[in-house]
């Protein structure tokens, strides 16, 4: 393990961990470190930007904190909001190749102005000794900070990553070399690759093909659509075709025999003297713009964070414009493009490719969006929604109405018409087999918000005081399993409370007698299967999207009211017939209209699109 200070002398018992691609060995040095660092100072804490260190034990009483909940709610939410005002500073200082570069990547920009704004704000108290372990290849971006700066690495980790860049430049130099041969001597072609290219082109060249962009996270949201559409499109005799940096993606794409894009796989694109030298543009100018010094602080350390990310920035924007090039000359040319999630970094490259091409372009945004600093980016020229609740998010704005249409989500529509006995039963097999399918079923689930312990807490505690009750605690795919299940042990109830990670989501809503939540997408999962939701929000987390001022849910603000609202909402003479009378007039503003057919509108719109773009009316 390598440490380098960054600073000394007389400073605040503050202490900075940048570190990058730790051994495991190394990464235990890290935790000892921490633990020593704890030991030193009695009422220290240790903040980690790097969740793989969320919740490690540092002694009985204190753990590793999770820097998104380390300061609160409120402070996270402002350093947030001021984290877009500098990412829009930061994206207004880009000119030329850099800015086309790092424009889709606008979220992970206002990302680490954010970071560096939490950072800020845990080091402002000279009284409270703190350890930071943020994830960074040098320490220029912490210059100025009022702590000692530790630069922490593995030899052996460096020295791979550096093997694998060779390899990378080898194998590509090799890959070009082999094209050009193969290209000079039709003999040397594989001896299918012609026939398959000629079956291609034949039924392609009909109709210009529709490309989707679609980048998945965790939570596994924008993929459905993805495919569902595709599967629409083909009914219109319009084929499509997938771009995607996620290889699961890939592989299920392929298995369904649909053409499918990959930017992250090797090529020698990059290596080609037009790709080098925008790449040695790019770095040069980010190197110019880190080094100003007229500069604002904060604009000079995002620059210097972000040199690290730029070859795999690089990598991605060449090889992404050279695969949409090659497939739109020599495969089938694409007539429109479709942008799932139009903010995310694989969208930002289509679009760029699309617009630069004058190929008509919309997005498409198949789960929900609030009042939240990362949810006013639309940069696609034309926008696709899930219902009004957005719709009116957008006008409100500034956006054409003419442009935002809504269409329904593809997500939701897979929540109607379920057989509610046969999910009981699939519930009662496998998700809850302590259930009988008889009793009251609660589900409360979580949201991957900060501070989850001030509603759970109460929450759980007051469902387990129903006897006839069986909880289960239903986690977002982003939270920790190890986090809840210490919570639940914590608070006695890990023998009354059934931890469940992944399963059938929709098959246990419906099953369900009551969802408890304080924000979630499930709300409208849950509506439409006929479930209600009682929004349990002690802290104001709701404010992105309250589910209650929409009229989907009914709402419990305080924890003192959980023993009244909690029975009623169980109890068919009580809240709950309220409940179940609002499902559906507030369906309208998340899945308009409600009527399973979302997928096909959105291929009708875009088969459209395609054909009035090739007749140059867009």
């Amino acid at each position: 393990m390598v440490e380098k200070s960054g600073q000394d002398g007389n400073l605040p018992a503050h202490l900075v961990c940048a570190i990058d691609r730790l051994s495991p060995r190394a990464r235990e040095r890290l935790l000892g470190q921490a633990r020593a660092f704890t030991g030193r100072h009695p009422h220290a804490r240790v903040v980690s930007f790097v969740d793989e260190f969320d919740g490690v034990e540092m002694d009985a009483d204190r753990q590793i904190e999770n820097w998104r909940s380390a300061l609160g709610a409120e402070a996270y939410n402002r350093a947030w909001r001021l984290s877009y005002d500098q990412a829009n500073e930061f994206v207004a200082r880009l000119s030329g190749e850099l800015q086309s570069l790092l424009q889709p990547y606008y979220h992970s920009i206002a990302d680490r102005s954010h970071q560096f704004l939490q950072l800020d704000a845990l080091l402002a108290d000279p009284s409270r000794p703190t350890m930071v372990i943020f994830p960074a290849r040098s320490t220029k971006p912490f210059s100025g900070m009022p702590a000692k700066i530790w630069r922490v690495s593995s030899l052996s980790e460096r020295a791979r990553v550096a093997w694998r860049r060779v390899q990378f430049v080898a194998r590509a130099a090799t890959s070009r070399l082999r094209r050009r041969l193969q290209t000079s001597n039709p003999a040397t072609l594989a001896p299918d690759a012609g026939t398959a290219a000629e079956a291609t082109e034949t039924g392609a060249r009909e109709k210009d093909h529709i490309l989707i962009a679609v980048q998945e996270g965790v939570a596994a949201i924008n993929s459905p659509s993805a495919f569902a559409v595709v599967d629409q499109l083909r009914t219109l005799g319009r084929a499509a075709v997938i771009l995607t940096p996620n290889r699961t993606i890939q592989a299920l794409a392929a298995s369904k025999g649909i053409a499918v894009l990959c930017p992250v796989e090797l090529s020698p694109t990059l290596l080609r003297p037009r790709w080098m030298a925008f790449a040695w543009t790019c770095f040069a100018q980010l190197r110019a713009l880190a080094s100003a010094d007229a500069v604002p602080r904060q604009t000079v350390r995002i620059a210097h964070s972000l040199q690290g990310d730029l070859p795999l920035w690089l990598l991605l924007h060449a090889t992404a414009s050279a695969m949409l090039e090659h497939y739109h000359q020599n495969v089938a040319p694409i007539g429109a493009g479709l942008l799932i999630n139009e903010g995310t970094p694989i969208s930002g490259l289509a679009l760029s490719w699309l617009k630069q091409k004058g190929i008509p372009d919309c997005g498409y945004w198949p789960a929900l969006l609030g009042d939240r600093p990362d949810c006013d980016y639309f940069p696609a020229s034309s926008h696709l929604v899930y219902g009004d609740q957005l719709r009116d998010h957008m006008l409100a704005l500034g956006f054409d109405p003419d442009t935002v249409s809504s269409v329904g989500s593809v997500n939701y529509d897979g929540s109607l018409g379920r057989n509610r006995p046969q999910d009981v039963a699939l519930v009662k097999a496998g998700i809850v087999p302590e259930w009988d399918g008889q009793s009251l079923l609660v589900v409360v689930a979580t949201e991957a918000l900060q501070r989850p312990e001030e509603e759970l807490r109460p929450v759980l505690e007051t469902l387990a005081s129903i006897d006839n009750a069986t909880i289960v605690l239903k986690l977002h795919p982003a939270d920790s399993a190890d986090y809840f299940r210490n919570l639940l042990a914590r608070l006695g109830l890990a023998d009354r409370v059934r931890l469940v990670e992944r399963c059938d989501l929709d098959a246990l809503l419906h099953a369900a007698d009551l969802l408890i939540c304080v924000l979630s997408n499930i709300i409208v999962n849950a509506a439409l299967l006929g479930t209600p939701t009682l929004v349990c929000d002690f802290s104001n987390k709701r404010a992105p999207l309250d589910f209650v001022s929409h009229g989907l849910a009914l709402g419990c603000f305080s924890a003192d009211q959980l023993p009244q609202i909690i029975p009623s909402m169980l109890d068919e003479n009580g809240l709950r017939k309220q409940a179940l009378e609002l499902l559906p007039r507030g369906m309208k503003g998340f899945n308009k209209p409600s009527d399973g057919r979302s997928a096909l509108r959105i291929a009708r719109l875009l088969h459209a699109l395609a054909d009035r773009g090739r007749k140059g009316s867009f």
